[in-house]
C-alpha cells in the first residue's frame, strides 16, 4: 500500500543528514538551516512516499499561489529502478492538482562526460514519461548552472507564463540578492 506523509519540521534534520546529503551534491541542496526556516514560514513543504510501511522517497517543494517548484526529488538508493518515482509523482500530481508543477533538469549537452550525459537524458525521459513537458526554448540558469525547465499542467502554458510562474515561485524562497542568481529568458 502506498501513501504520502507530509514531512514535519522535526523530520527534516534526520532526512537531511541520512538522505539529502547523500542524494544531492553540496551545490544542489540548500543548507539545513534554510530548509528549516522555509518550512517554518510555510514557503516550502515536503512529502515522504511510503510503500509497505517503509519510507522509500521524498520531495521538498517551493510553494506559491499558482505553482510549485520541485526543489529536491529522490528515491532512496535501495528502492531505485522499481517504479517508485513514477508512483510518487502520480500522487504528487494529485496533491498539487490545482497548481502548475515546475522542476529543473540539467542540460545533457553541458555534461562533463558521457556517463553524466546519459544520466541527464534518462532523467528527462523519466519526467516526460510521467507527463512533464520539456521547455528547451527557455534560457535558464540558476546560480550560473544552465538548466532546462519542465512543467506539468492541465493546460498549455506560454513561455512567458512559465517564466512568470518560475520567478514568482522562486521569489517566495529567495531574497532579492539570491533572485539575481536566477537568470531566465
Amino acid at each position: 500500500m502506498n501513501k504520502l506523509k507530509k514531512i514535519e519540521l522535526y523530520d527534516l534534520k534526520d532526512l537531511y543528514h541520512h538522505h539529502i546529503v547523500e542524494d544531492f551534491a553540496i551545490y544542489e541542496r540548500p543548507p539545513l538551516f534554510a530548509l528549516k526556516n522555509h518550512f517554518k514560514k510555510q514557503v516550502m513543504e515536503g512529502y515522504l512516499f511510503i510503500q509497505n510501511d517503509l519510507d522509500t522517497a521524498y520531495t521538498i517543494n517551493i510553494l506559491s499561489n499558482q505553482s510549485i517548484i520541485i526543489s529536491l526529488f529522490a528515491v532512496y538508493k535501495e528502492y531505485r529502478n522499481q517504479g517508485i518515482g513514477s508512483l510518487f509523482l502520480k500522487d504528487l500530481i494529485q496533491v498539487y492538482d490545482n497548481k502548475v508543477i515546475i522542476l529543473e533538469v540539467e542540460i545533457p549537452d553541458k555534461s562533463k562526460d558521457d556517463l553524466e550525459r546519459i544520466k541527464r537524458v534518462r532523467r528527462i525521459k523519466f519526467y516526460q514519461a510521467n507527463g512533464f513537458v520539456l521547455h528547451e526554448d527557455i534560457s535558464y540558469k540558476i546560480f550560473n548552472v544552465p538548466m532546462y525547465l519542465m512543467t506539468y499542467c492541465k493546460e498549455d502554458l506560454s513561455k512567458e507564463q512559465i517564466i512568470a510562474l518560475t520567478k514568482e515561485t522562486y521569489s517566495k524562497a529567495l531574497d532579492k540578492v539570491l533572485m539575481k542568481m536566477v537568470d531566465i529568458k
